[in-house]
């Protein structure tokens, strides 16, 4: 998992890190999580829309990935989301 600055990971970051250490996950550096065979799979994907790591293997190694099992962000998180990506309070 990558975190990205963002005001809603700050937020959060206290309950999060809380759950990795319930899972006991512990953080690695980049160059570290960088050797994982995973990264040296080609990513030939290039658009206008950024896609995740999870679509852009599933398109490399042409294996379909199982969207139906995912579910819609909650619309409490999402208008909470909305409201933090644009520093309201």
């Amino acid at each position: 998992m990558m975190l990205h600055d963002s005001r809603l990971n700050a937020d959060c970051i206290d309950d999060l890190a809380a759950m990795l250490t319930r899972h006991k996950l512990r953080p690695v550096k980049l160059a570290t999580a960088l050797k994982d065979p995973a990264y040296r799979t080609p990513a030939p994907y290039a658009g206008g829309e950024g896609i995740e790591w999870l679509e852009r293997w599933s398109l490399a190694l042409d294996k379909p990935l199982l969207w139906d099992g995912y579910r819609d962000m909650p619309q409490d998180i999402a208008r909470d989301y909305a409201r933090v990506d644009n520093d309201q309070n």
